[in-house]
């Protein structure tokens, strides 16, 4: 089995772990609300992520479809077992789904589009795990110990170029990774208000910057 292989394995293994903790008690402040377990991310199953996205937290909207169905049935399978294959299974469905998540198509969609980055080659990892409805405020100390979570998946998966979707992921991701590996880390402003002219000219900056960082030799 090659290194990234066993990346992917332990992932999988952790990962069920995170699915397994109960909301209730590790949350001060948010676990009350959370409909759904936790949610550790996805990360590619064949070969490592050019780039690896890692938002504030999983939104807690369902949607009506098929495909989000198998999605979810395939990750609770996962939460169960931990195994790889399992975990295989639960990302080829995520994969599915991602076209129909607002977020996916508003911010990664024309980023991805413009940089030519497959759906397939970017990683997600939510700073805190726990799903939550948008514009939920989170305490710092429930914000605290989901970084220790996150930084074991980076730590594992060491990219290169790492998507910081809006100020508090970039500012924990920033701190944490500092001169631990080489990466480079890209901001981009989650903003739900603003001028059409404005949000054109964030899209267009963050895909230069990205542009810069996946070409450089790192």
């Amino acid at each position: 089995m090659d290194s990234y292989r066993q990346s992917v394995e332990r992932f999988a293994k952790d990962g069920a772990t995170i699915i397994g903790l109960d909301r209730r008690t590790r949350y001060k402040s948010i676990g009350p609300e959370s409909p759904r377990p936790l949610e550790p991310g996805y990360i590619p199953i064949d070969k490592p992520p050019r780039l690896c996205a890692v938002s504030f937290y999983p939104n807690a909207s369902d949607l009506s479809s098929n495909e989000y169905d198998a999605a979810r049935a395939s990750f609770e399978a996962w939460g169960r077992s931990g195994a790889l294959e399992d975990y295989e299974r639960a990302y080829m469905d995520w994969i599915e789904t991602l076209p129909q998540v607002p977020f996916h198509r508003d911010f990664n969609v024309p980023i991805f589009l413009e940089l030519g980055i497959e759906i397939t080659e970017f990683a997600w990892l939510p700073l805190v795990k726990c799903p939550l409805p948008a514009r939920t405020s989170v305490d710092e100390d429930d914000i605290f110990k989901d970084r220790f979570l996150l930084w074991d998946q980076l730590l594992l998966l060491k990219p290169k170029v790492i998507l910081a979707q809006g100020l508090q992921a970039y500012d924990v991701v920033r701190a944490m990774c500092e001169d631990k590996f080489p990466h480079r880390v890209v901001l981009q402003k989650i903003g739900r208000i603003g001028t059409k002219q404005y949000h054109e000219g964030e899209e267009q900056r963050v895909i230069s910057d990205l542009r810069s960082a996946l070409a450089a030799e790192l």
